[in-house]
């Protein structure tokens, strides 16, 4: 659920900022103005979104502006200070930590990941698979992530050795080196393999050897960060979404914008005080142009993934996005231009992309859109309403199925007329319970993997939704065959 979700809105962002670099000249002085303001003020009613922290690097200067709540009971304002999870944008941290242990000689990224993980078993049309740190790290490496929503909860150190288990003796989806396609569980293996090389834990490795000599002091792992939330039945409500410690390489770095400036003016080669090695690796992460690893062909550029990164062939723009249960984040860096935005909100939206795209449209002169505004919730409200009709439905036939036997008592009926509505609540019920195992099959998802997606990432108006539809075809048939048996 999470990389069809976060990857999807990472592309279709890129996608719509392909534009060529001469445009970036304009600026009209909207970012920072009153008009901005209203802008995101007014995205944010219609997104339904708690609390924003943007930072917005523009060559020297840096800015940050920041909207709504990091917690909203307790009327906390947001600021640069804010702690988010940053979502699948960590990866980029995960690639970075993996090339310093690369030059380093403790990790090559072309060997069989056996060398590090010998019980690794993995197979591609019934025979043995081999798969290399650099496949996982461009998506090429054939990992299905379907297997992903069976990730453990929990924080216990022995969940990240699980989570990397989840694949042992799983067949590719297609054969290593082919092409791309995005898996969370190939950076959660990257993760797990640094855990076990670097000397410590992936998280202090992360936090010594990166964060801190970036200046980012208020970035880490396992942090208190700004109260999430989530949509039931459009409307907020709080959530404190499960934690998954085997899932920290691929989405669970907690940073505020403050941090993220300096992240970003590193990513662009204008960070001050930026050590050598970093500053190297940095720019090494931006140049992995392999052809299997091609996401998308634009107008003017073609989309590759990087070590943690999209990629412009050009290197003119790179990006990430990510999505987490109650957070979001989008990332736009424009390196020819000295340009770079990161937008972070406390709840699953849209948000993040619109702010990207708002801000990309004022630098180049245009009008910020609103077109796409309001989709999530719009969304929400339709399963909402869905979701009540099919309660006040399920109700009415039970109170008819707990009525039956009185109100068929001593009438005579048509045989022929009781056969037919006999057909059709089963029909009728078969459709209904078969609706949830379609869905599964559609995203090739288990039984349980279905169930934790749902619970843990979706709407609480989905989540009704899907353990409504087969009680509601459990009804329909009890009460079409009880009321064939009724009738005389």
């Amino acid at each position: 659920m999470k990389q069809k979700l976060s990857f999807a809105a990472a592309v279709i962002t890129s996608i719509g900022l392909m534009l060529p670099a001469s445009v970036y000249a304009a600026d009209t002085g909207w970012v920072g103005s009153s008009e901005m303001d209203s802008y995101m003020s007014e995205m944010m009613e219609a997104e339904k979104v708690p609390g924003m922290s943007i930072a917005i690097v523009d060559s020297d200067a840096v800015t940050f502006h920041s909207y709504g709540y990091d917690n909203m009971k307790e009327e906390i304002a947001a600021d640069e200070y804010t702690i988010y999870e940053l979502g699948s944008t960590t990866k980029a941290f995960t690639a970075l930590a993996v090339l310093i242990l690369e030059e380093e000689g403790i990790l090559d990224l072309d060997a069989d990941i056996r060398t590090y993980l010998p019980w690794l078993e993995l197979t591609h049309e019934g025979g043995p698979a081999v798969i290399t740190c650099n496949q996982l790290l461009s998506h090429t490496a054939g990992i299905p992530d379907k297997y992903y929503a069976e990730a453990m909860e929990g924080t216990d150190r022995d969940i990240m050795r699980q989570t990397a288990e989840l694949i042992n003796g799983k067949e590719l989806d297609f054969a290593p080196g082919d092409h791309f396609s995005y898996s969370n569980l190939g950076y959660d293996l990257l993760g797990y393999i640094i855990d076990l090389k670097c000397g410590t834990t992936y998280e202090e490795f992360v936090t010594q050897r990166i964060l801190r000599p970036l200046g980012m002091e208020h970035s880490g792992f396992h942090l208190e960060t700004a109260q999430g939330y989530r949509l039931c039945f459009t409307n907020l409500i709080e959530y404190d979404a499960p934690r998954y410690q085997g899932s920290l390489p691929d989405g669970y770095l907690e940073t505020c914008a403050a941090d993220m400036a300096l992240w970003l003016k590193a990513q662009m080669g204008i960070g001050e005080n930026v050590p050598e090695q970093l500053q190297r690796l940095i720019q090494k992460s931006h140049s992995n142009v392999e052809p299997s690893a091609f996401v998308e062909e634009t107008e003017e550029y073609s989309l590759y993934y990087s070590y943690g990164w999209i990629i412009s062939d050009d290197g003119s723009y790179i990006t990430h996005s990510g999505g987490q249960p109650n957070f979001t984040s989008d990332i736009a860096i424009y390196p020819k231009e000295n340009r770079a935005v990161c937008t972070m909100t406390n709840s699953m939206n849209s948000a993040p992309f619109y702010v990207t795209e708002g801000i990309y449209d004022a630098w180049k002169g245009d009008t910020p859109g609103r077109d796409m505004w309001g989709a999530d919730l719009q969304l929400d409200r339709t399963l909402s309403i869905a979701a009540v009709v099919v309660a006040v439905l399920m109700l009415l036939l039970l109170i008819g199925l707990l009525t039956q036997k009185k109100r068929l008592s001593g009438k005579t009926h048509s045989r022929l007329w009781e056969n037919i509505r006999l057909v059709l609540g089963i029909l009728g019920g078969l459709l209904l319970c078969s609706i949830d195992i379609a869905a599964m099959i559609l995203l090739d998802y288990t039984l349980a993997g279905a169930i934790n997606s749902l619970w843990v990432w979706c709407p609480i108006g989905l989540c009704v939704l899907f353990w409504e539809m087969p009680l509601f075809g459990l009804l329909l048939l009890t009460a079409s065959v009880r009321r064939r048996l009724l009738s005389k």
